[in-house]
């Protein structure tokens, strides 16, 4: 009996750990949203071509305080290298999009 309440233990653990991640779509609606709230961006210029910098006039500082946004909304850890490599909108979604998916590889 104690063996198949360890078994069933282990199947609700595992099931706990496992994450659910956001498609695109909602990954993008997520950042948009940080963009507005946080940065005061005008949603009407958040396109997935605009520039950081051009369009979004969003500078150094400002990247370093969406990486810290991004990190803990999301919940991982921004690499410091594609970070820096970031220049556009879709960038930043391509970004989060691959990193939620790996972390979800990841799970056991």
């Amino acid at each position: 009996m104690e063996d198949h309440l360890k078994n069933g233990a282990s199947r609700i653990d595992k099931a706990q750990k496992s994450i659910s991640i956001p498609g695109r779509e909602e990954i993008i609606a997520i950042l948009n949203k940080i963009l507005e709230e946080d940065f005061e961006i005008d949603p009407s210029i958040l396109k997935p071509e605009a520039s950081l910098r051009d369009d979004l006039d969003l500078d150094s500082l400002d990247g370093v305080d969406l990486v810290v946004a991004i990190e803990k909304k999301f919940r991982f850890r921004v690499d410091e290298e594609e970070a820096r490599s970031i220049r556009t909108l879709n960038d930043i979604y391509e970004s989060v999009d691959r990193r939620l998916r790996q972390i979800a590889e990841e799970q056991p």
